[in-house]
Parts: C-alpha cells; sequence; structure tokens
C-alpha cells in the first residue's frame, strides 16, 4: 500500500499534501490554538522541535505503512498557507481500516475548510487507497467535530474513554463515530 510515493490530494481552494520537512515553522505556528492541546494528541507547549517530530513521524508512518499524514494546504488567498493536517491514522491495512484525525489553526476555523479535507481525505481513503472502514474519536463538548464527523457521512456508535498519550490529565471521554464504504454500509442496513 505504501510503496508508492504519498500522493497530494486536490480540493476546491487547497490541497492535502506530504508534509516536509521545511513545512515546521509554519506548522508550529498553525498548531498554537490553545484548544489543540486539549482536543488532540498534540503536545504542549507544541513548540518547534515538536513540529519537526510531527514531520519525521508523519514520513517514518507513510514508510511503515501505519498512517498517512497530510497538511492542509490553504491555497486560495494568493502565498500557499499551511493551516493544519488531515491524516489517517492507526491505520492497518491487514484490515483495511483506520482512524481520521484533523485539526486546523484557530485563524482557518468557521469556513469549512476541516469538512472540506476530510470529506477529500475519506474520499481518498475509501477509494484509491482502499480501505473498507474509517473511525474517530471526538470529545463530547467539541461541537465543531461533531458536524465535521457528521456532514463526512460518519455515523455515532457510542462513547469510549480516550487516552491522551504523554498527558493523563487530558484523557477524555468521546463519541465513537464510524465510515464504512457505501457497498459495506448497504450490507450493515440489511441486519438492523
Amino acid at each position: 500500500m505504501t510503496a508508492a510515493p504519498q500522493p497530494t490530494l486536490h480540493g476546491d481552494g487547497f490541497v492535502l499534501r506530504p508534509m516536509v520537512s521545511s513545512d515546521a515553522p509554519a506548522l508550529y505556528a498553525a498548531g498554537q490554538g490553545d484548544d489543540l492541546g486539549h482536543y488532540t494528541s498534540l503536545p504542549r507547549p507544541f513548540t518547534l522541535g515538536a513540529a519537526e517530530e510531527l514531520i519525521a513521524a508523519a514520513e517514518a508512518g507513510w514508510h511503515a505503512g501505519t498512517a498517512a499524514r497530510f497538511a492542509i494546504i490553504v491555497e486560495d488567498s494568493g502565498e500557499p498557507e499551511l493551516v493544519g493536517t488531515a491524516s489517517l491514522l492507526h491505520l492497518f491495512p491487514e484490515r483495511a481500516d483506520a482512524e481520521v484525525g484533523y485539526w486546523l489553526a484557530e485563524s482557518a476555523r468557521g469556513r469549512g475548510l476541516a469538512r472540506r479535507a476530510v470529506a477529500l481525505l475519506c474520499a481518498w481513503a475509501l477509494g484509491p487507497f482502499g480501505l473498507r472502514r474509517l473511525h474517530l474519536l471526538v470529545d463530547l463538548d467539541n461541537a465543531g467535530s461533531h458536524a465535521v464527523a457528521r456532514s463526512c457521512g460518519f455515523l455515532p456508535l457510542g462513547e469510549v474513554p480516550w487516552q491522551h498519550p504523554t498527558d493523563r490529565s487530558k484523557d477524555a471521554v468521546c463519541l465513537a463515530y464510524e465510515r464504512l464504504t457505501s457497498r459495506q454500509s448497504a450490507v450493515v442496513e440489511r441486519y438492523r
């Protein structure tokens, strides 16, 4: 699945492209939102070094077949600007399954960009990339991400505990969502 280079995905006014080492300063700047440490696994403080580590992990994850992390680059305002990430995390090719994760800089929110980026990522993941199931976890109080999940075709499954990978004080109860390929969804509907 990952022998080929990671693709660039083209949306309306933005692209999802692999992160590169020169993105570190822009990734660092985009990752300064106060709520990102609460709602994501980004470390706090999110330093330039942490941005560099995230980029290195993205490249390693792609080559290992365990992740597909993309920079969200807005192109509609002249100079391209990195404003967040959209990713397939905890990728299990043998099960054709992955967790979707995403975040935006505060300045890029409120324009439908997260919804469009996640929709593009899901279309690629469930189409050319060959996955059959996507899932995501959203903190119960993160209304914006609940809206993104639902508008991108994810269905709620129920509440589950989530453990922050580095800071247990940020553990939370989340709502789990799932999205299947259209063929799988039709089979599941027959048995409901």
